[in-house]
């Protein structure tokens, strides 16, 4: 029976992959198309008003929020698929993601990454900090100080991330964690919800936990992590 739901669980995937995949061509062309409209228009003289002007942004931002849920649509249906497992310094990782999200000098990190190496899904782990550097920036103000401990606990690997932010209500901590969730409008984030479903999704594919939990002496947020040390056997590339 567990046999039978993991390759339908794989099945799924699949589909949401390929749907996804394929959809984001034609997203993409409708965040394009407004401009296109407008620069014709302008060389046959037309000038658009006001309202019609409003109506082709309208139309892009819908786009790019229909963007933002395909992209995360895609990274939730790879989690411990299309990837080589390799054995990864979680530290070197965060440099990496650091690099790429490229947080601006406002942000202050204070990081302890204490010995340990972790054979994982490169993408995988990569998306683990990507998802909790991106939350805790966006949680932060306009000055976000994140804290950042990675150590070894057994076979455990453990990794902290918290944030000075606002923190969490104590009945959505759960529910944070449920695709395309989110605790704002869309209208303030057109960000697709999908960050903290996909981070659950690869501590479960692993045999993992993450949870969120309060900072009362300092507020904020901290996201706490645990995956094995070791992938699980029979993981690997699909």
């Amino acid at each position: 029976m567990k046999d039978q739901l993991t390759e339908d669980s794989r099945d799924n995937d699949d589909l949401v992959y390929r749907i996804s995949h394929d959809l984001r061509a034609s997203v993409r062309a409708l965040q394009e198309l407004p401009a296109w409209l407008s620069e014709d228009l302008a060389e046959e003289g037309v000038r658009l008003g006001d309202e019609p002007s409003a109506t082709l942004r309208l139309i892009q931002s819908h786009a790019r929020r229909l963007d933002e849920m395909l992209n995360g649509l895609l990274a939730y249906s790879r989690v411990g698929r299309l990837q080589e497992i390799v054995t990864v310094r979680p530290q070197d990782v965060f440099q990496q993601v650091l690099a790429e999200i490229d947080p601006g000098p406002e942000a202050t990190f204070f990081t302890q990454f204490l010995p340990v190496e972790v054979r994982a899904g490169a993408s995988d782990i990569a998306r683990v900090f990507e998802t909790l550097l991106s939350n805790a920036l966006h949680h932060g103000g306009p000055k976000p100080k994140i804290e950042i401990i990675s150590c070894r606990s057994g076979d455990v690997w453990e990794l902290l991330v918290a944030d000075n932010g606002s923190g969490i209500p104590e009945g959505e901590k759960e529910r944070v964690f449920k695709p395309m969730v989110k605790l704002v409008s869309r209208d303030e984030d057109e960000g697709g919800g999908m960050g903290l479903a996909i981070l659950r999704k690869i501590a479960d594919h692993y045999s993992g936990s993450v949870h969120v939990e309060d900072r009362r002496r300092k507020g904020g947020t901290t996201f706490r992590v645990r995956l094995p040390i070791l992938a699980p056997k029979g993981d690997g590339p699909r």
